[in-house]
């Protein structure tokens, strides 16, 4: 009896699905829908009359991720209206910046947009006027394709991590990790038991700065760096990049170290520590009586 009642309600199911099919009343999946995400007005091209940067691109309703971004500026001037194209138009987040990257009385424009994958990375496109127009002097792939770095653990629990651009080395300590991840790379003595290497990142996050108070802002990048997977996180290498006239070329680079709290006691340790006898305290000894003052009590202000 129960199967044939279950029957029943699975058929009745079925036939009132045909039914909102067959009058067309099945809610359809929501449509992208175009929309300005940001917009910003500055003179960008320098003649003078404030310009229009507008980012448009097509969202769903309640959702985060933006396709078919478009960036477009219209001419204070003149009316016109150019469209720039991005080095990414999908993804997460897109942003609007204008300011001076080239020079202090320029304007640039940078779009950023996060790739929401699990490694964190952005894509960025940098406009700069030229010639009555725009052309890009920054993109994520020529970045990304200048700038490449080797992680390489070394002996005595070291990891060195080299630009292959310039040379510029920096240098990690490992002696603060696990003993279980420790001794997985390493023998006793400190020695590699086989070579091994780690990884720098994509693009994550550019920032601009103006880290040396000129009134142009520096593009400070930052990469992930990381050992043996991706979530072996050793640091994160920092390059700060300033503008030489024709491109963006690297003024320093680090790596941010994350600090570390205490390693917790071994078990032997803290067995050793609880083998030490507690201190005996010292024996109390009576204080001597104090001596009777002989300047009588005075009561009052003192005059």
């Amino acid at each position: 009896m129960k199967k044939l009642i279950s029957l029943f309600v699975c058929i009745s199911l079925l036939c009132l699905s045909c039914v909102a099919l067959a009058d067309g009343k099945v809610t359809p999946p929501a449509e992208t829908t175009v929309t300005t995400i940001a917009q910003a007005v500055e003179d960008v091209n320098g003649d003078g009359a404030a310009d229009t940067a507008t980012l448009t691109g097509k969202q769903v309703p309640d959702a985060v991720y933006v396709e078919n971004l478009s960036l477009t500026v219209k001419d204070g001037a003149t009316g016109e209206t150019a469209e720039l194209a991005l080095y990414e138009n999908a993804g997460y987040a897109p942003k609007l910046w204008i300011g001076s990257l080239t020079a202090p009385e320029s304007r640039e424009i940078m779009v950023t947009l996060e790739s929401g994958g699990s490694g964190g990375t952005c894509y960025y496109s940098v406009f700069g006027a030229k010639d009555g127009g725009y052309a890009p002097i920054f993109d994520t792939e020529a970045y990304c394709a200048e700038n490449i770095f080797d992680v390489t653990f070394e002996d005595q629990y070291l990891v060195r991590v080299q630009s292959a651009a310039d040379g510029t080395v920096c240098v990690l300590s490992l002696a603060n990790r696990e003993a279980d991840y420790l001794n997985e790379l390493y023998n006793e003595d400190g020695t590699l038991k086989s070579a091994a290497t780690g990884d720098v990142y994509g693009l994550g996050y550019m920032l601009p700065v103006d880290t040396d108070g000129d009134g142009v802002c520096e593009l400070v990048a930052f990469q992930s760096v990381c050992g043996l997977y991706h979530a072996d996180a050793l640091g994160t290498l920092m390059n700060v990049l300033h503008w030489d006239g024709e491109r963006f070329v690297s003024n320093g680079q680090s790596v941010i170290v994350p600090m570390e709290a205490p390693a917790a006691a071994s078990e032997a340790e803290a067995a050793a520590e609880a083998e030490v006898p507690a201190e005996t305290p010292a024996a109390e000894t009576e204080a001597p009586a104090e001596a009777p003052s002989a300047e009588p009590e005075q009561n009052g202000a003192v005059g």
